[in-house]
């Protein structure tokens, strides 16, 4: 959707500023994550990027796959994390992610506005 189109203009804003080189999609397996992040292949395509990998959470994932896909992905220097789903699973991936060594300073976790509202909570 247009609304859709303009919320990822903005993160990809942000990962074009920050000069991020790598960009990983964490999305929720459904209509809404997918829509995001088709949105967000058309706004970095626009500016030359892409995303390196894109990944969809099944939902109602458990903790234990959460982690286990996370352990798969490869992490590299200034790597951007997008994740688009809903707060819930947003919350279990945070933990797991942190859980593993993924929050590090060569990494950025970028939200969108359905989940910042709680994102000190999440941490």
């Amino acid at each position: 959707t247009n609304t859709e189109a303009v919320r990822m203009a903005a993160i990809v804003s942000v990962i074009e500023h920050y000069g991020l080189t790598d960009v990983t999609a964490l999305h929720s397996d459904d209509g809404y994550g997918t829509q995001g992040i088709v949105a967000l292949g058309d706004a970095l395509k626009k500016l030359g990027f892409r995303l390196t990998h894109k990944v969809a959470f099944p939902l109602g994932l458990d903790k234990m796959s959460i982690r286990s896909i996370l352990s798969k992905l490869e992490t590299t220097e200034k790597q951007a994390f997008v994740i688009h789903m809903q707060q819930d699973m947003a919350n279990n991936v945070f933990s797991e992610a942190r859980f593993i060594g993924m929050m590090t300073s060569d990494s950025v976790w970028i939200v969108g506005e359905a989940i910042t509202s709680s994102v000190d909570t999440m941490l």
